[in-house]
């Protein structure tokens, strides 16, 4: 406000009264301190929004929006940008906003700042997991998971061995090692993921199906109960030979490490020299 005072005096001087008029600015008291919130949504990479600023008599002015880590209080990001705001976060993080300013109350304190704070903690992250093959033999067969949890917000609860549509038996979720399977034979893994991401919805499953063929059993060939005379030796080859996956090609026959003869069938060797030490080879 502008404070005018008029008055007048006489110096006796023989002139007339003499009117004169002072003036003075004036600013009252500010009614009330301003106040500050936010308007934000949230996402699970980033919080956003506005302000919400009450200040009747505009006496502040806001300095900066903070975004804090509250583990720490580590400064995450700030901006002097005062419409909007936009800032990244990480999955399942306690964070706090904060809003900067000053004001003058015009009560002779002069200018002071002040905050305001609020806490909020960030969404949990979904989790996702997959199954990894370490071993595989004909009879055995060794997994892991690749499991990306970052909120740490679930487990595997069940995993399922099947060989077609039967359940062959439940794993147990602490040891990833399969025995005595059959060779040459397809199963499939099927595991649960069970977690809650604290959202309203309760637990939730993910479930992965993993489908693989353990290898064929390496065939094992014996030379047993082999017929042999003064000039011949007729070889009994006994192939076992689970999944059927081996030929026997050819058997030969050496003296000094020289070959003598080679056969593909029949497998009769005649003509030899008595008394005389023979070596027997077989391929398959």
């Amino acid at each position: 406000y502008e404070v005018k005072v008029t008055y007048s005096y006489n110096l006796n001087d023989g002139k007339t009264d003499i009117v004169e008029t002072i003036s003075k600015e004036i600013t009252t008291k500010a009614l009330t301190l301003p106040t500050f919130g936010f308007n934000y949504d949230l996402s699970l990479e980033e919080v956003s929004g506005s302000l919400i600023i009450n200040d009747l008599d505009e006496v502040s002015k806001v300095i900066s929006v903070d975004l804090l880590r509250s583990a720490d209080n580590a400064l995450i990001s700030t901006t002097k940008e005062v419409d909007e705001f936009s800032f990244a976060v990480h999955p399942n993080t306690k964070y706090q906003l904060v809003i900067n300013y000053k004001y003058d109350l015009n009560d002779g304190n002069g200018t002071q700042t002040g905050k305001y704070t609020l806490d909020f903690s960030s969404y949990k992250s979904a989790p996702t997991f997959s199954f990894v093959e370490l071993s595989l033999t004909d009879t055995t067969m060794e997994f892991d998971f690749d499991i990306k949890d970052l909120s740490a917000v679930g487990s595997i609860s069940n995993i399922y061995l099947y060989q077609g549509s039967e359940l062959m038996k439940k794993v147990p979720t602490t040891d990833y090692q399969l025995t005595d399977l059959n060779s040459n034979t397809t199963y499939k893994l099927v595991a649960e993921y069970v977690y809650d991401l604290d959202n309203g919805l309760g637990s939730q499953k993910l479930t992965e199906e993993y489908e693989f063929t353990t290898l064929k059993t390496k065939p094992k060939l014996v030379i047993e109960n082999s017929v042999i005379t003064e000039t011949s030796i007729k070889v009994n080859p006994t192939i076992t030979d689970t999944n059927s996956c081996g030929k026997l090609e050819k058997i030969e026959l050496y003296l000094n490490n020289e070959l003598v003869s080679s056969l593909t069938e029949g497998y009769l060797f005649e003509n030899l020299l008595s008394n005389t030490r023979y070596e027997v080879k077989c391929y398959y």
